[in-house]
């Protein structure tokens, strides 16, 4: 199976309130994605985009966790965790 690594729009996207057609074109297409594709790779995440999405607060941030945080994580470099503390 192949492996889909989901960043932070993913679920910023899948959570989406604004209402401009830009913003709501978005956050369709992302649901759509993932009630149909989601099961036909191995999702994965990293620790850095758990960092991102619980940075300050913002509408739904307790949902665009938890779609995530059940995901496997990919290790990351120490060079790249020092870039995501900065």
């Amino acid at each position: 199976m192949k492996s889909v690594y989901i960043e932070t729009s993913i679920p910023s996207f899948f959570y989406e309130t604004r209402q401009e057609p830009e913003m709501v074109a978005r956050r369709t297409w992302t649901r759509e994605w993932w009630e149909r594709y989601k099961d036909r790779y191995e999702l994965v995440t990293s620790d850095g985009v758990i960092a991102e999405l619980e940075e300050g607060e913002y509408q739904a941030q307790a949902d665009a966790v938890k779609l995530v945080a059940g995901l496997p994580r990919l290790d990351m470099p120490d060079e790249i965790a020092e870039i995501i503390d900065t």
